[in-house]
Formats: C-alpha cells, structure tokens, sequence
C-alpha cells in the first residue's frame, strides 16, 4: 500500500497493518500471524525493520524473537507496542476513536 524505501515496519496483523500505514504513515508488511513475524524475509534494500508488537506475552517473545534474529541479519532494528491496556495497534486507535 505504500513504497518501499530502507525502513520497513511489520506487524502482525492486517488491521494492525492498516492502522500502522494510517497513523505512522510508513511502509508496514504483515506476517499474518505471530508465529510467522520472526520468520519475515525482506528485500536487501531494507536497512532497518520497526517491529509493531502486540502488547500480550506471544506478541512481546514474537518481537522480541524478531528483534534478534533482523537484527542478526545486519538490520537496524527498533521495537514499540501499543500502549499498556491496548492488546493491539486497531485496539488502541478503536479505544481513541
């Protein structure tokens, strides 16, 4: 939905996906699915990868499981969560709406 420059930010739904592309306004990929987040493959031209967790136990060890693997890769890696009470990114903007 947006191009691809050298920061990427992922996550792990597509409502979250939506959410992320309207409120950061930057590119955002979805593994679809907490399990898949540590296992996304980018293109070499990324450089730095925003990790959008969820805000439960799974979403926390699925990013931070990510966060060392890109990270391993030679990928500036950056971490945030929705903020506390919110379980997601579309929980936090729904709760504000």
């Amino acid at each position: 939905l947006s191009p691809l420059d050298g920061e990427l930010a992922v996550c792990e739904g597509i409502e979250d996906g939506l959410t992320l592309v309207q409120e950061i306004q930057r590119t955002v990929w979805v593994s679809c699915g907490t399990a898949m987040l540590p296992n996304m493959q980018f293109p070499d031209s990324v450089t730095k990868a925003v990790i959008a967790g969820d805000n439960d136990s799974a979403g926390r060890e699925a990013a931070d499981l990510a966060a060392d693997i890109f990270a391993a890769r030679g990928l500036s890696v950056r971490v945030f969560f929705p903020r506390e009470g919110c379980k997601d990114f579309n929980d936090e903007i729904q709760e504000a709406a």
